[in-house]
């Protein structure tokens, strides 16, 4: 397999370099932040190169950063919530007794809301689990973010009035 992509040459040129820094006496070697860099690549497992290079690729074809995409992710989900928030106020409205539906788009629209919050707090999926979300997820109290807030307005409306 030839090395015929951008990304393959760079990895080249990455492993290139690395190796002109073992050329130094071992004693005399001070890494700057980018061989310090350049020397992690070379301990990196076959599976993290590949997700290191999706992030590159999702950056270039997405035309934006990584971080922006994921504050995206945030917004939808706290959409989501709102969503299960006006179900439940619907089924609460019905003629018939639907309170046991309601509770359950309720409790949904708490799961996602928290999982917006966990996910821009911890930036990661790890908690998605209901009972890790319970446990782990719970950011702490932080800054007043736009998610922050809106995150406190789906809670809002999921309360009853009173």
């Amino acid at each position: 397999m030839g090395c015929e992509t951008e990304a393959c040459g760079n990895l080249i040129y990455i492993w290139v370099e690395f190796l002109s820094l073992g050329s130094r006496k071992a004693d005399a070697l001070t890494l700057t932040n980018t061989e310090e860099r350049l020397q992690r690549i070379t301990k990196l497992p076959r599976k993290t190169v590949l997700l290191m290079r999706e992030g590159v690729s999702l950056e270039t074809d997405l035309s934006r950063p990584i971080l922006d995409s994921m504050a995206q992710s945030v917004a939808d989900r706290l959409d989501l919530a709102d969503e299960f928030v006006s179900m439940g106020q619907a089924l609460m409205r019905s003629r018939t007794d639907l309170s046991r539906a309601a509770i359950a788009r309720f409790y949904y629209a708490m799961y996602h809301a928290m999982r917006a919050a966990s996910y821009q707090h911890f930036e990661g999926d790890d908690n998605q689990a209901h009972s890790d979300l319970s446990s782990k997820g719970v950011p702490p109290e932080t800054k007043r973010t736009t998610s922050n807030i809106r995150l406190t307005a789906v809670i809002s409306r999921a309360r009853p009035k009173t």
